[in-house]
């Protein structure tokens, strides 16, 4: 069961294609501030279109891998491109780039 309130809580969200799964659960790949890959694993909750509310494990100040996830490893220092992500697709709305920022969305709750 879902329920709405009109209160209006800060969720960070993250797209669908950017989550992964392994036996350890869900998580994606990040930056440190050397530009070096890292793991995080998630608590997430709802779907939102295209979209997942982060619970837990992420924050604003991450910057999240969404293209070429096959490409990097844990560990290896990338060159990132920043890009918008559609809120209602989930698609990469500047062309074949490979980084957001995470914002954050309000959400009813």
């Amino acid at each position: 069961m879902i329920l709405e309130s009109h209160e209006k809580i800060q969720s960070v969200i993250i797209p669908q294609s950017a989550v992964q799964e392994n036996q350890s659960g869900r998580f994606v790949l990040t930056m440190d501030k050397d530009n070096k890959v890292q793991t995080k694993q998630l608590d997430l909750g709802r779907r939102i279109g295209s979209m997942w509310v982060v619970n837990f494990g992420l924050s604003t100040d991450d910057t999240i891998i969404v293209e070429g996830l096959q490409k990097v490893r844990t560990g290896v220092q990338v060159s990132p491109t920043l890009v918008n992500v559609s809120i209602e697709t989930g698609a990469i709305e500047t062309g074949a780039i490979e980084t957001i920022s995470t914002k954050p969305a309000q959400q009813s709750q």
